[in-house]
């Protein structure tokens, strides 16, 4: 009889540290908090802008070339499968710009941020997670002065418009995760040049990136 007292409770002492030691590798925490560096590539799809070239009655036509593009993402999660993101990016990259069949080249700083809802298919508190997430962007474009490029009186411009992505991450221990991810945004570039509103041009901006998280709380 001991023996099986004896037995059962250290099964139950057992069991108790091993929950204890798994516990350690997931989160158990509804809420939390956490700041993403993160690098990659962004994709243009379309031609930024067409705007009145001086000496020719021919529009020159831009577009910008895929560029590395470098930022930080803060996280805030609400229970385990639902969240809110808000990220800040920026690109320095060079403007393509073709003037009556001769191309050249313009420096133009990129500025991106958005703010999403994400949600987790797989709880961000797994070992691996996979989550999609929409919401709302802006997208700054500012031309450096200079260069080969006549852009005189085309003005810097500020476009907002929706944001959708799916991301996937993996922990590496408790702390540090490992995540990857692909958001389009989507907007109308508009841009004046002298005061006089430009065509305004669909754009489709695809922006792949790869980071670490860093929690604060709960993740």
């Amino acid at each position: 009889m001991r023996t099986a007292v004896r037995s059962t409770a250290l099964g139950f002492v057992a069991l108790f540290a091993a929950g204890n030691l798994l516990g350690q590798g997931e989160p158990k925490g509804k809420t939390g908090l956490s700041i993403s560096p993160y690098i990659g590539v962004t994709v243009p799809t379309g031609d930024l802008l067409k705007y009145a070239q001086s000496g020719s009655t021919l529009p020159a036509t831009t577009k910008i070339p895929i560029g590395f593009t470098f930022g930080g993402r803060l996280g805030i999660g609400i229970g385990r499968r639902v969240g809110i993101d808000t990220d800040v990016g920026y690109s320095p990259g060079s403007l393509e710009l073709s003037e009556a069949g001769t191309k050249v080249n313009q420096d133009v700083h990129t500025l991106s941020g958005s703010s999403k809802v994400t949600f987790y298919v797989i709880p961000r508190t797994s070992p691996v997670w996979i989550a999609v997430s929409g919401g709302a962007g802006f997208v700054r474009h500012t031309f450096a002065k200079g260069g080969e490029a006549d852009l005189a009186g085309v003005k810097p411009s500020t476009s907002v418009g929706p944001v959708a992505g799916a991301s996937a991450g993996i922990r590496l221990g408790r702390i540090i995760s490992f995540h990857v991810g692909a958001e389009g945004y989507f907007y109308n570039s508009k841009f004046d040049q002298n005061g006089v509103p430009l065509e305004e041009k669909k754009q489709r901006d695809i922006h792949l990136t790869a980071g670490f998280g860093i929690p604060f709380l709960g993740f």
